[in-house]
């Protein structure tokens, strides 16, 4: 966790403002802390008891998607991010002891303007052990118009190691297509991870 104080002289008085930042996503949410358990309150369906662990100030950059993520069968992927076109974050939901424990994704850059666009699960190793896509649709802005605002997309591969989430950007640099099928097929001649 991180303090922040900042004080502004101008106007004569000290205004300090406390931001805490769970992890190194800047998550305002204690209850969906990584590796804690939380349980489904009684009559929530699952998808709105997952949607409901997105940190105040954020709001969903794609519905939530269940499947199956490495050894994890049921896995929750709640992506979300503080303003549209800007870039995601998440967790992992994985069902353990009666419960949810939180997985936080890594961090990956990300373009200026990011629009999720798909969140799907592929087994890119042919291990056995799928691993979980998210795909999606960039604006950079950088160079002349129009160049500037023609769309670009990245694919955002994640995999369990065994311990945490990581993500394989060695793979991430191989995918190129702007939909799920299009990734899907190149997956099919991908053979080995990382």
């Amino acid at each position: 966790m991180t303090l922040l104080v900042a004080v502004e002289p101008a106007a004569g008085l000290c205004r300090v403002v406390l931001l805490f930042w769970l992890l190194a996503v800047g998550l305002q949410n204690a209850a969906a802390a990584e590796g804690e358990v939380l349980t489904l309150p009684p009559g929530r369906s699952l998808f709105d008891f997952a949607a409901a662990t997105i940190p105040a100030g954020m709001k969903a950059a794609h519905a939530v998607v269940s499947g199956r993520l490495g050894p994890f069968e049921g896995a929750l992927i709640v992506l979300f991010h503080a303003d549209d076109f800007r870039e995601f974050h998440g967790w992992v939901l994985v069902p353990e002891s009666g419960g949810y424990r939180t997985h936080v994704l890594p961090d990956v850059p990300q373009p200026v303007s990011t629009e999720v666009k798909a969140v799907f699960f592929a087994d890119a190793g042919h291990d056995g052990r799928p691993e979980l896509f998210v795909l999606a649709e960039h604006i950079s802005g950088v160079g002349r118009y129009p160049a500037n605002v023609r769309p670009f997309c990245n694919t955002y591969p994640f995999s369990w190691d065994g311990a945490e989430f990581v993500f394989l950007d060695d793979l991430s640099a191989r995918l190129d297509r702007c939909n799920a099928a299009g990734v899907r097929k190149q997956l099919q001649a991908y053979r080995g991870r990382r």
